[in-house]
């Protein structure tokens, strides 16, 4: 398989403070057709590797490779209100923001086998979330920041429960 996305040394800084990247020296690639999850603790950081993903912001340093040339962004939302498009569109990339946030497990649960539809092998997936045990429940593989870096890298079997 291909690389469909690598980010190399990224940096991101936060507006409200330049001296303290919400994101530090972040290296790892995803392969294409690949299901990776990327537990991020912080709010902000997970916003910023979102903003870098989808291509709305530059980071502030390193370089960032995206192989797909149509992105689609799942947000969390309730099921009912989840996006066709992607479905239709056949977006190489999704990038699903926190798709689970704030939804009873029922709700939770439609909205993770929305995302497993989309696994098809032929698409990339990146699940940006805090919860490490569904991360560790859903992707193949589990990429862990903490304070702004890759702490761990792993294939989700051999991660412990909570990340």
């Amino acid at each position: 398989m291909n690389v469909a996305v690598s980010m190399s040394r990224v940096r991101m800084e936060a507006r409200s403070r330049p001296d303290r990247p919400v994101l530090d020296s972040v290296t790892f690639a995803v392969l294409g057709g690949e299901f990776a999850a990327v537990v991020v603790s912080s709010p902000s950081a997970r916003l910023a590797l979102r903003a870098v993903l989808d291509r709305s912001e530059r980071p502030t340093a390193g370089t960032v490779f995206i192989a797909a040339s149509s992105i689609a962004v799942l947000e969390s939302s309730t099921p009912e209100r989840l996006p066709a498009a992607p479905l239709d569109a056949h977006p190489q990339l999704v990038i699903a923001d926190d798709p689970t946030g704030g939804l009873d497990g029922h709700a939770a649960r439609r909205v993770m086998e929305h995302l497993h539809a989309l696994d098809d092998g032929c698409r990339t997936i990146v699940l940006l979330t805090h919860d490490g045990d569904l991360a560790r429940r859903h992707a193949r593989r589990v990429i862990l920041i903490s304070d702004g870096r890759v702490v761990r890298d792993a294939d989700a079997t051999l991660c412990p429960p909570g990340g």
